[in-house]
Formats: C-alpha cells, sequence, structure tokens
C-alpha cells in the first residue's frame, strides 16, 4: 500500500479500523479503491484546477438523496477524499426500470 493511500485511510474518520487489503477499481482521472465496504477517491493531480471539490460534494449528496447514487459517507473539498457506498450494479440501468413517479428511492 502507497504511503498517500495510507495517509488518506488513516485521515478520515468513516474508513477507521480499516485493515484488509486494498482493491483498486480504477478512475481516468482519480484512483479509486474499494476499501471493505466502502469506496475511496483520491484526486488525481491537478484535477483542483477544473473540478470545484465543494460544488461536487454537494452534487454527489443530492445524488444519494435522489437514490441514482450512493451514500456519501466522507468529502473534503479541501483534499478531494471522498468515501462512499459501494455500487453493487449498475445505478443506470436500475434507473430505468424505475419510473419517475415512484415514490420507492434506491442507492447502489
Amino acid at each position: 500500500m502507497s504511503q498517500e493511500l495510507a495517509a488518506a485511510i488513516a485521515s478520515i474518520p468513516a474508513l477507521a479500523g480499516f485493515t484488509g487489503q486494498p482493491q483498486r477499481l480504477g478512475g481516468l482521472t482519480n484512483r479509486v479503491w474499494r476499501l471493505g465496504d466502502k469506496v475511496l477517491r483520491l484526486p488525481g493531480a491537478g484535477t483542483e484546477a477544473y473540478i470545484d471539490r465543494s460544488h461536487e460534494a454537494t452534487a454527489a449528496r443530492l445524488a444519494a438523496a435522489a437514490g441514482v447514487s450512493p451514500p456519501v459517507l466522507h468529502a473534503d473539498p479541501e483534499t478531494g477524499l471522498m468515501v462512499t457506498a459501494p455500487c453493487s450494479r449498475s445505478v443506470f440501468a436500475r434507473s430505468l426500470m424505475t419510473s419517475r413517479n415512484t415514490s420507492s428511492r434506491h442507492h447502489c
């Protein structure tokens, strides 16, 4: 495990107690890791130049509240670190199968 990843894990209360092996999930500009029952996003170099992380955190929380994204467990606009619950299947596909008029909301 890299020092950067270990430092990020240690700095986030939502990840306290994680002792497993991180699983790299990918990411185009960011680095995304599965940590047990949570997902950690490390921001890519230079992404702060074109992504407003404060707005991103707000949008992620609103998407979770609407049922189309996983719950946000941690978002730090200063560092760009974000932790969410994992998605076990396609949110988009499930959204297509759910009527807009339904009162049931689902997250990943």
